[in-house]
């Protein structure tokens, strides 16, 4: 077998597509597939952590392949086995240490096919492939492209009228993208009307029809399908849930106790999501023990959940005490346990523990290291509140490590430990951060006072900490100059707070800063107060505009909920109402927040997803730029 495997990757590749081969040609499904990748023409070309990411649609669920993987300069090579059941697979190269740098064939994304026997593609092969596109290509950063699912649907039912029934939920989605909303609705009735007659459908398509009725007001059909479904699916998804919310609104706990036996008895877990829903249960009962601080009971329920989920909770847990400054050896016996539990998840993770199907081992690996670094913060906070700071900073050190620092809070605490431990290392490590962009302002204080401890002035302090700022951000915008995008913004127009109507194309000629945000967002609004500073900076600059465009905002009336939140905080942003979200679904948005620098062209210059924590760092990060956006030729 394995001089079959050595012989098998000299063998030539065939192009698939722009910057992809595959060998063989026209696989099918169960045969051993070689992939390989040139992707030195997109974003990700020179990253050093770049890796393939392959989702294959099998068995009528989507699910990550766990290939082996090597790499060579700017090409990635993945050989693996496809699934006995397999339709299409969807791939792509990323960067993980960076937000959405992808080669995903410029948007278009890579696509492989699954043949007969007479090497012709097979029609669920194209229902498949529409999937992919339509429900999981956000993960790729692929374009959104409704004419295309459907056309591949269309064809694919045209060979084979029954794939219609075994993708109904990328053709109602497309249909309902090209055609919904102002377009009009007929098309979409008449699809959805279709499919309440069809037998055969899964329930998950099932459940997407419910949902697709809830969005629309449509109440009475909703309730007929989950009928449907209940009847058809007497232990499926829908049912389970119901027992679930059951359980979790039972206000006696030795009942809900009850009730959690008798649902791993009537539904034992088989899944990995079915494992986690009922880690949920147990979980969800040991927290509210600990609500009322009974232990005993807390520990007895949570060692019934897997070792992830215990884990969790105990952080939680640990973390809302410690914050209190409350129970806090019982908070420092969970931080510990959750450290040492998810300490062992990284190298041998638990059953049924990954999070999605479709997250890929890399991913997953970093994800179990992450979670590890945000328990041993946690834990090592506590020490640091019981005055163990040395062994708070050992501790602590592992999580910047894991992080690379990218988190300011956490810089600072480690900062913290080491300056009440009289930790030599700390001046280096302080210049370290400092020169990395990474520090926080408390930092900076702190070096000012370890430089004047050391027998320099307040003046001397204050210069040299200004010099290791100005050696930052001049490796920041190196950093930026070279990571400068080029591609048209997407048009559109959208009323305020004030029923004003604002246009990307009335602002052409400024810098405009578009941020993407929800009320229930917490990440974006911990970022509001910098933001708040960055636009106090520019509020005279008549060529910057900034736009808080509130999207994904739950609740029917999101005018409302979004002027009520900026007024109670006294922010004066100019907030746009993404009503039916196509703005942010036109930017390719996949997380919030993420913020948008559009150059005085219209060109995208800059993308930043997420909250490191700092205020000043993204007023510093805004500055840097709008300044470039502003300078760069046209």
């Amino acid at each position: 077998m394995k001089n079959y495997f050595l012989l098998f990757l000299f063998l030539p590749l065939f192009s698939a597509g722009q910057g992809l081969k595959i060998q063989p040609q026209n696989p099918q499904a169960g045969e051993l597939l070689r992939v390989e990748i040139d992707f030195s023409g997109s974003p990700a070309a020179g990253a050093e952590n770049a890796v393939l990411g392959i989702l294959e649609y099998a068995d009528g669920k989507v699910q990550a392949v766990d290939a082996a993987i090597s790499r060579t300069g700017n090409t990635i090579k993945g050989v693996f086995t496809l699934n006995a059941d397999s339709k299409a697979l969807m791939l792509y190269v990323e960067d993980p240490d960076k937000d959405d740098v992808y080669d995903n064939n410029k948007k278009q994304g890579y696509f492989v096919n699954i043949h007969d026997k007479q090497g012709k593609v097979i029609p669920e092969s194209l229902g498949a492939q529409a999937t992919l596109l339509q429900l999981y290509g956000g993960l790729a950063g692929l374009d959104k492209n409704p004419g295309r699912v459907l056309e591949l649907l269309n064809e694919g039912i045209r060979q084979k009228p029954e794939v219609k029934t075994g993708y109904c939920m990328a053709l109602l989605n497309a249909t309902s993208a090209l055609y919904g909303g102002d377009k009009g609705t007929g098309q979409v009735e008449a699809l959805t009307a279709e499919l309440d007659k069809l037998s055969g459908i899964s329930e998950a398509d099932l459940l997407m029809l419910v949902k697709f009725y809830e969005r629309a007001k449509q109440s009475d059909r909703a309730d007929n399908t989950k009928k449907k479904i209940r009847a058809q699916y007497p232990k499926g998804t829908l049912v389970r849930q119901d027992a679930r919310t059951a359980i979790e609104m039972e206000g006696d706990l030795a009942k809900a106790e009850i009730l959690i036996n008798d649902y791993t008895r009537n539904y034992p877990a088989s899944t990995d999501k079915e494992i986690q829903e009922t880690n949920g249960l147990y979980t969800m009962l040991a927290g509210k023990y600990g609500d009322q601080g009974n232990w005993e009971k807390m520990y007895s329920m949570a060692e019934k959940a897997s070792a992830p989920a215990r884990a969790s909770m105990y952080n939680n847990f640990a973390w809302e005490l410690a914050q209190k400054g409350e129970s806090l050896d019982e908070a420092m016996k969970m931080a510990s346990i959750a450290t040492e539990l998810s300490r062992a998840e990284i190298n041998t993770p638990s059953p049924g523990s990954r999070p999605s199907p479709y997250m890929n081992a890399h991913a997953w690996a970093r994800q179990r290291e992450y979670s590890f670094a945000m328990y041993a913060d946690t834990y090592a906070y506590i020490l640091g509140a019981k005055g163990e700071h040395t062994k708070a900073a050992r501790l602590q050190e592992q999580v910047i490590k894991i992080n690379k620092g990218s988190d300011a809070d956490m810089n600072e605490r480690y900062a913290s430990y080491l300056e009440k431990a009289a930790d030599p290392s700390l001046r280096y490590k302080l210049e370290e951060f400092i020169i990395k962009g990474q520090a926080t302002s408390g930092m900076k204080d702190m070096l000012k006072r370890t430089y004047m401890s050391e027998d320099h002035t307040e003046n001397g302090a204050s210069a040299y900490v200004s010099k290791l700022e100005e050696a930052a951000k001049a490796a920041k915008k190196e950093e930026m100059l070279r990571n400068m995008g080029s591609e048209p913004a997407p048009a559109f127009s959208l009323l305020n707070m004030s029923g004003e109507t604002v246009s990307l194309a009335s602002l052409k000629g400024k810098v405009v800063i578009v941020d993407f945000w929800a009320t229930w967002c917490g990440p974006c609004k911990s970022s509001f107060p910098g933001m708040q500073k960055a636009v106090n900076l520019y509020k005279d600059d008549t060529n910057v505009a900034f736009l808080f465009v509130d999207c994904w905002e739950r609740g029917t009336d999101k005018l409302k909920i979004a002027t009520d939140f900026i007024n109670s905080k006294g922010y004066t942003f100019n907030v746009l109402i993404d009503q039916d979200d196509k703005v942010v679904s036109s930017f390719g948005v996949s997380g919030i927040p993420t913020k948008f620098v559009i150059d005085p062209a219209g060109r995208i210059a800059f993308k930043a997803v997420g909250y490191e924590g700092s205020e000043d760092g993204l007023v510093e990060e805004m500055q840097a730029m709008i300044e470039a956006s502003r300078n760069r030729a046209n």
